[in-house]
């Protein structure tokens, strides 16, 4: 297609069709508006980063809609690399404010982008007033001598993080690759993050400034590997990339596409997991359902993170019992609740059924409220009550006692017993 980059076109797709759009110049920056949903896939043949530093290799990404973009993103350097990273920021939006560690505030108008060098372990922080997109690229080998070449990664936003991945690492028969995954989480959550089941144990984590969270590069063998936090509600991110000579890969482990327009959103109850920011907060599936304000939003078991558990709980009981020198006994069984979980809690750790008795004794009769707590292993926990009435006769009752009882069984005194 011959047409200029500044100019308005317009094109029509059906179902499954593609186009390509190529360009001798830079086109980041350029807007695609449609009428249905579409997927835009950004790239280059081969790029030198920097420009003129040996070796080029091709970049593919997947772009995300603007209305997913987020304001604010932590940005941790390729592990293994000397020469740090590239980093690029772009507005969606006129006179957006965008603030990242160790760079003076600066600007952007709609479709500008300002570029920066991210260090060897030195992670950065970027906030902006109005949503933005980061992308980080890693280097040519030429920068460092050592065995890679440039790739590029959209950078999810803090407010996208998720707290489960899964991720697959590059295994080529004639290429041997270094893989490392980057994770992101606040500090206060990590000791429930588990690599394949394993605690992060021994690991040297670095700060990142102007913020609660702290990353770790971490060297992973090659395969598929499960990154996921004990807790629903604790979110973080994974950066997966790898490298061998003159070739590397990287992309994020995953990430929530929740629609981040605040403008346009409409507080709603919605459903749990479901990936929507119900409440309007720009946060997404951020609480349990455990009576407790997860959040401090002043609202409770909202945009709850998971489903609570199913319970099939034991019913209203009566037990009756005479004298101890009684041959035959009427007893009840209390029962115990049924529960099921959710596949992922379950995976997480057992359910578990607990209970606490109130109790009034009257002497010959006794009443418990018995309280059931069930509690998954994602730390949803679902309650509710079970009336226990337990009647006592100071007098056996007879081998075979008759009963007739209609409407509401009645309290006899205490003097009184059947015989």
């Amino acid at each position: 297609m011959d047409q200029s980059i500044n100019s308005k076109t317009v094109i029509s797709l059906n179902r499954l069709e593609t186009i390509q759009i190529q360009s001798t110049s830079d086109i980041t920056g350029t807007r695609i508006n449609s009428s249905k949903p579409l997927a835009v896939i950004s790239g280059n043949k081969c790029t030198n980063v920097p420009c003129g530093v040996h070796a080029c290799d091709h970049l593919v990404e997947q772009m995300y809609p603007v209305h997913r973009w987020g304001y604010t993103f932590t940005v941790v350097p390729s592990a293994y690399r000397e020469s740090g990273d590239v980093v690029r920021v772009v507005g969606s939006t006129d006179d957006t404010a965008v603030d990242i560690t160790g760079v003076s505030r600066l600007l952007l108008n709609r479709s500008e982008f300002f570029e920066f060098k991210v260090l060897k372990d030195a992670p950065v922080y970027v906030n902006a007033s109005k949503p933005i997109m980061v992308l980080q690229f890693t280097q040519s080998q030429g920068t460092d001598g050592l065995e890679s070449d440039p790739y590029m990664m959209v950078v999810p936003a803090i407010e996208q993080f998720s707290s489960s991945y899964t991720i697959a690492t590059a295994n080529l028969p004639d290429k041997v690759y270094k893989n490392f995954v980057n994770i992101v989480i606040k500090n206060s959550s990590k000791e429930g993050l588990r690599v394949d089941g394993a605690a992060l144990d021994g690991v040297a984590w670095l700060a990142i400034p102007g913020t609660d969270f702290i990353a770790v590069q971490l060297n992973i063998t090659a395969g598929t590997h499960r990154i996921e936090h004990m807790s629903p509600v604790q979110t973080f991110s994974v950066f997966s990339y790898g490298f061998a000579k003159y070739v590397s890969y990287g992309y994020p482990g995953g990430l929530r596409l929740a629609n981040l327009d605040v403008t346009k959103c409409v507080p709603n109850t919605g459903q749990p997991a479901d990936g929507v920011d119900n409440d309007c907060d720009m946060k997404i599936d951020e609480e349990l359902f455990n009576g407790i304000d997860d959040d401090d939003d002043g609202v409770i078991d909202e945009d709850l993170s998971s489903l609570p558990p199913e319970v099939d709980y034991p019913k209203d009981t009566v037990i009756v019992s005479g004298s101890e020198t009684v041959t035959h006994n009427l007893t009840i069984e209390t029962g115990t609740p049924n529960a099921t979980g959710s596949e992922r809690c379950v995976a997480y750790r057992d359910i578990t059924i607990n209970f606490t008795d109130s109790t009034d004794d009257n002497g010959c009769w006794m009443d418990i409220k018995r309280t059931w707590f069930v509690q998954d292993g994602c730390g949803n926990i679902v309650q509710a009550t079970q009336n226990v009435s337990v009647y006592s006769s100071w007098k056996a009752f007879r081998a075979d006692p008759s009963f007739n009882c209609t409407g509401v069984l009645q309290r006899v005194g205490c003097n009184e017993s059947t015989e």
